[in-house]
């Protein structure tokens, strides 16, 4: 009996185990109706996990079954092995599945404990007065916390550093703070506020300030401060303590050539994106983020992860351009996305930006899939977003004198996380926008397009006709298989493409990438004018060891060596 009666115990434990694993998860649960081709799967599962914690409970303090016993055991094990394998499937999310656990457990905590002391503890007068104080001093507490700002009372401090991303003729200076506070940015004396409409925003944790370029490049130093708001109400307020942090500047400098540094697809894992980037150290003049930072925003974590991600790689020293990626527009956080990162003034993720002698536009092509895709749940219309980009374009070009075609500029580059020189199939929802688009690229005359998204590396040469077939070669896939089919279409772009965005310490294909990150690969540029007078962009992949890697081209095999070199 009392064998029976400790693994009962352990049966109830491992039920709640896996519940509170699974519901802490709660945002990549969604993949499970979408792997398993049933939507409900997710919340199913979830009900069945709760009844089995119930039962358990029930057998563990009522009728302790043996049969019972030996079925919940056997399904607990299963269940925790499919939920433990999720776990460790998404373990980059750890600390926020840890932190929604530790939620979880001081609530079913004091449930327990209130159960316990109402039905199981020896009852009295004196006992069920003592009851009823607990409960209410409970609901008391509970009323508190739900229902008013006691949580703001915590110490206030940045949870990230700063960023400063380059958008349009301006910088954005972006930054978090542990808890609701003001913020603004003081250069030269001058101050400039996280405002909308003249009110200084008191009610969020991520503060965006926008700044004039020429303000800050001939400064060289600005300060954010944050004032914690401690409590708001129509006619009251009350405001905590005013911290802050200066940091040095450096704008282009095109005394040396311009050194600049591109990684995509990073997925949440910052430090292998912080030791990559690092190439050219204190010489980088500008770093380019590609793209699927991270794999969704379901969190605020997720959202000050890019933060700290486009921190970690610039020091808020240097500019930042953001692009963003086709996972960037997964969960709910995608909404508030434009707060965290470069955006331009109606929020979206297209613009075109100068630094010093470099002109460039920032390409958003939204999702890979066409807007009634299932994943998309009826939450997408990028068909007209990406309409909007071909318009602002035809801006750009009509007014090229005053932008890419300035008397200054002598390098012109284009971003977009999805590349936009060739598709994987003619019959692709945005095969003929691109060939529409490449029409307005090509007059720009690019001296490349930076993008991300395949998980690869390598430079895809300009000039290829429309519908042209791209059939990677043996050598770049590392395999002998013949190349029966085209791997891609080409869409007519006159400009180089430089892919970069491959977790591995090599280029060829059949190198299994690192998924959870031990590697990653980025493209060190530089431009600069040769002894002849002509401008000449050197590319060279490298590993965060800083090892440069020797590539092919992946069409033809051809060996460029460590060095592209594009003119």
């Amino acid at each position: 009996m009392f064998e029976k009666k400790i693994t009962a115990i352990i049966v109830s434990v491992i039920a709640s185990l896996n519940l509170f694993l699974y519901v802490s998860m709660r945002s990549v649960l969604g993949f499970l109706g979408y792997f398993l081709h049933f939507p409900f799967a997710t919340y199913l599962l979830g009900a069945i996990l709760a009844a089995m914690v119930v039962v358990s409970f029930i057998n563990l303090l009522h009728k302790n079954n043996k049969i019972r016993l030996i079925v919940l055991a056997i399904l607990d094990i299963l269940f925790f092995t499919l939920v433990l394998g999720w776990f460790i499937g998404n373990i980059d999310n750890y600390r926020v599945f840890l932190v929604e656990m530790v939620k979880l457990l001081i609530v079913y905590a004091a449930v327990a404990i209130i159960v316990y002391l109402i039905f199981y503890f020896h009852k009295s007068k004196i006992y069920t007065k003592t009851v009823a104080t607990i409960v209410c001093i409970v609901l008391i507490l509970g009323i508190i916390i739900g229902f008013t700002d006691i949580s703001s009372l915590k110490i206030n401090y940045m949870s990230t550093g700063a960023a400063v991303y380059a958008v349009e003729d301006e910088y954005q200076i972006v930054w978090a703070t542990s808890n609701k506070a003001l913020g603004w940015v003081e250069i030269d004396g001058t101050k400039y506020y996280d405002e909308l409409a003249g009110s200084i925003r008191s009610t969020d944790t991520v503060h965006k300030v926008v700044v004039p370029q020429k303000a800050l490049d001939n400064a060289k130093r600005y300060t954010v401060y944050s004032k914690t708001m401690i409590n708001e109400e129509s006619y009251s307020a009350l405001l905590g303590r005013t911290f802050s942090k200066t940091y040095l500047f450096r704008p282009v400098d095109t005394t040396d050539g311009i050194q600049y540094y591109a990684v995509s697809d990073t997925h949440g894992n910052n430090k292998k994106a912080f030791s990559t980037t690092d190439y050219y150290g204190d010489a980088t003049d500008f770093v380019i983020l590609g793209g699927d930072t991270v794999s969704y925003l379901s969190s605020k974590y997720d959202l000050e992860r890019i933060v700290k991600l486009a921190h970690g790689v610039s020091g808020g020293n240097i500019p930042v351009i953001y692009a963003r990626g086709n996972h960037e527009v997964k969960g709910v956080g995608a909404e508030s996305l434009y707060k965290y990162v470069g955006a331009n003034k109606s929020n979206g993720y297209y613009f075109s930006f100068k630094l010093g002698s470099v002109w460039g536009i920032v390409l958003d092509m939204g999702e890979n899939h066409e807007d009634e895709w299932k994943e998309n749940f009826g939450t997408a219309n990028f068909d007209g977003y990406r309409n909007a980009q071909i318009e602002l374009l035809d801006e750009i070009i009509d007014n090229k004198t005053n932008s890419y075609q300035a008397e200054d500029v002598t390098h012109k580059i284009a971003i977009s996380h999805i590349n936009t020189s060739f598709t994987s199939d003619s019959n692709l929802f945005m095969y003929d926008y691109l060939i529409e688009l490449n029409q307005r690229l090509n007059q720009i005359d690019l001296d490349v397009m930076v993008s991300g998204h395949l998980h690869q590396v390598f430079l895809a040469p300009k000039g290829a006709p429309v519908g042209s077939e791209l059939k990677l070669s043996t050598v770049y896939k590392g395999s002998d298989k013949e190349n029966s089919e085209s791997e891609y279409i080409a869409t007519g772009a006159m400009y180089d493409t430089i892919i970069c965005s491959r977790r591995s310490n090599t280029q060829v294909l059949s190198t299994e990438e690192r998924t959870l990150g031990k590697r990653s690969i980025g493209a060190a540029l530089q431009y600069k004018i040769d002894n002849q007078g002509d401008g000449v962009l050197e590319v060279r992949f490298t590993t965060d060891a800083k090892k440069i890697i020797n590539t092919v081209n992946p069409f033809t095999g051809e060996s460029y060596g460590s060095t592209i070199y594009l003119y």
